[in-house]
């Protein structure tokens, strides 16, 4: 169903959104290594190109006070959720909440595949802090 952050009449909703990635799954595409920021803006229809990481577009939806702490559960369906730099992965990370806890991302079950992983997964396997979730259109910062 919608997703409670399309804006009315959105050219690209979150089941657009969801229908691009749940493609690169049914594909077996693994063009998306070390390309988060990549893909989750292309499923959007490119509202983050231009930014060099998810670390820096993490910053700029900080600084346009658009990154939000809530419970997971409170967390809406569609959302991007972004996590933080580490001393081995200075770039962040940023993949697609799909709801019911889980998370569409790069490289979670093989490298550059789209897979579909709980929540936890990124502190227990990648030690990256979770920053916090934003519409995927921001203004000020997305295109």
């Amino acid at each position: 169903g919608p997703c409670p952050l399309d804006s009315p009449g959105a050219e690209i909703t979150c089941e657009d959104a969801f229908a691009f990635a749940n493609r690169q799954i049914t594909s077996g595409s693994t063009s998306w290594y070390r390309l988060c920021l990549g893909f989750v803006s292309t499923a959007y229809g490119g509202t983050f190109a231009g930014y060099y990481s998810a670390h820096t577009a993490a910053q700029a939806v900080t600084a346009a006070g658009a990154m939000h702490r809530t419970s997971l559960d409170q967390t809406p369906r569609g959302a991007l959720l972004w996590w933080g730099a580490t001393p081995g992965n200075p770039y962040g990370h940023v993949a697609l909440y799909a709801g019911d806890g889980m998370v569409i991302s790069n490289d979670v079950t093989a490298p550059g595949a789209i897979g579909i992983v709980n929540f936890d997964f990124f502190a227990t396997h990648w030690g990256h802090p979770y920053l916090g979730w934003s519409p995927a259109s921001v203004a000020g910062v997305t295109r």
